[in-house]
């Protein structure tokens, strides 16, 4: 399994153009992150928050968790971000109750300038308290939506994902933008690997790992990320050598 961030420069520069909106008009930005498991959307959301160099709060739903579970993890999570956001310390003296007390909590932290906050596997939490979704619904047309804030919710269930946005749910009309992360094509999975393997290597690889990062096998040599996510091969030559090792 590859150590280090690789690719995903096209992602990246869609969720910082999402946050530079945010902080240049001053009105927040609610963004969908969706995608298979195992694809990369918390590792890219979490490389994202960590450039960013905005304050944020990063929590993450668990399915089939005790609430208290869930809840303890979040503190922790929200205590050791690089940045955290302002306050906390003061309104995490108490654990949260719910996922309703947490978010409610931590809208108020988000009043002193720009910030991010990110409620991993959104669904999840969802599952343990139901209704979740209306009240975010509340605090975004009640503060959020006017404050400096990009607040991303991220799911790997793409049904109930696209459910929580439709016509008859609290949330409707108020996604400014969704982002899919999907697995990596062969191309991607050669750079990945080094750049130099050969082309049997690189498919037998991208077959058995369907192109999703956590299932590739070694270490990737240190090697430039292409600039674009979905990178075209230039010319009539194939991307990778064809001769065997």
């Amino acid at each position: 399994m590859i150590g280090n961030f690789f690719g995903r420069q096209a992602e990246l520069a869609d969720l910082d153009a999402q946050l530079r909106l945010a902080v240049s008009t001053g009105a927040g930005r609610l963004i969908a992150v969706r995608g298979r498991r195992q694809a990369g959307k918390s590792r890219l959301v979490e490389e994202f928050v960590t450039r960013s160099g905005l304050p944020y709060g990063a929590v993450a739903g668990m399915k089939r968790t005790p609430v208290a579970v869930q809840m303890q993890r979040a503190v922790d999570t929200l205590r050791s971000s690089l940045r955290p956001l302002p306050k906390l310390d003061a309104i995490l003296a108490v654990r949260p109750e719910s996922w309703f007390d947490l978010l409610s909590r931590l809208s108020l932290l988000l009043a002193d300038g720009p910030a991010i906050l990110v409620v991993d596997e959104f669904p999840w939490a969802e599952e343990t308290d139901a209704g979740l979704d209306g009240l975010v619904q509340s605090l975004w047309d009640g503060e959020l939506s006017r404050r400096p804030v990009l607040v991303v919710l991220v799911g790997s269930d793409e049904a109930m994902m696209d459910r929580l946005f439709e016509h008859d749910r609290p949330l409707f009309g108020r996604l400014d933008h969704q982002l899919v992360v999907n697995p990596f094509d062969p191309y991607e999975t050669f750079l990945a690997l080094g750049g130099s393997r050969s082309a049997v290597d690189v498919f037998d690889t991208y077959l058995v790992t369907g192109g999703f990062p956590s299932s590739w096998p070694r270490p990737a040599v240190s090697r430039p990320p292409p600039t674009s996510s979905r990178m075209p091969c230039p010319g009539p030559t194939p991307c990778w050598p064809t001769s065997l090792p």
